[in-house]
């Protein structure tokens, strides 16, 4: 793993290119194999992504390097497939940090929320019936798996529910 730097643009955005300053925020790791190739460019951050402007002044357009290493390393994208990032981490750039993702699929790899009872997603402590429930979300909508004595149990349930959700979205159908 290497990493490469992360600028951010100081000089006024009237100066030209040629006089622009820039001041590093942040670093991006990447892969041994794709560090020779993305050291050879400048990259800022649009929304927290490495990001760099590519082509001729003024006809200029906007390259994510997640999505530049994903076409490097040979990531086909199907329809409505973009480039995730395993960990949600927007700064790591390395080639087994990424997978062909579709929102949905994005949409399961996210994190808690900072308030959850659990820490675990789909499962959370019921107030009113002093029992955790846990859910689950399919098809659009949130399926009730039932409310436990145990988190651990409710855990156990949410996982095996996971588990068969993901079976069934890996054959094509829709959840």
């Amino acid at each position: 793993m290497k990493t490469i730097a992360i600028w951010r643009k100081t000089g006024g955005s009237n100066n030209p290119p040629s006089s622009a300053r820039f001041t590093q925020v942040t670093e991006a790791s990447v892969s041994d194999e794709d560090y020779p190739y993305v050291s050879e460019h400048k990259y800022g951050l649009n929304d927290g992504y490495p990001f760099r402007m590519e082509g001729p002044h003024g006809n200029q357009k906007g390259v994510f390097l997640h999505n530049e290493i994903a076409a490097r390393m040979g990531l086909i994208l199907k329809p409505g497939e973009t480039v995730d990032h395993r960990d949600r981490v927007k700064l790591n750039c390395q080639r087994e940090n990424f997978r062909a993702a579709t929102v949905v699929g994005q949409a399961l790899n996210k994190s808690t929320f900072k308030n959850s009872t659990s820490k675990v997603p789909g499962v959370s402590w019921h107030s009113i019936h002093k029992r955790w429930a846990a859910h689950i979300s399919m098809n659009g909508e949130t399926v009730h798996l039932g409310y436990f004595d145990s988190k651990g149990e409710a855990i156990m349930v949410r996982k095996r529910a996971e588990i068969e959700r993901d079976q069934v979205m890996a054959m094509g159908e829709a959840v």
